[in-house]
């Protein structure tokens, strides 16, 4: 995070550190996405005004987590468990 903020303070972008970030806090199971949202968005923040910038980070993750958990994970793991979508949502 620190990383992130001296690059935005230099003028440079954060995307990609961001992103990467993101990206290996994805694969830590069950709190791995909200970490790297929870960064993000704090990062945000601290570089940003409140409106609009932090506010639209805040429900783009809200949106990405929403179609991650809900329309893609239960696709994918329908065909590993052998059930069906619905069965594999409420198993989660």
């Amino acid at each position: 995070m620190s990383f992130a903020l001296a690059g935005i303070q230099a003028g440079r972008s954060a995307d990609v550190p961001l992103a990467f970030l993101v990206a290996v806090t994805d694969l830590i199971p069950l709190i791995g996405a909200t970490l790297g949202a929870v960064i993000c968005i704090a990062v945000a923040l601290f570089a940003t005004r409140l409106w609009p910038t932090t506010v639209l980070v805040l429900v783009f993750f809200v949106v990405y987590q929403q179609i991650e958990n809900y329309l893609i994970a239960p696709r994918i793991m329908r065909g590993p468990v052998r059930l069906r979508a619905g069965a594999v949502l409420l198993a989660a």
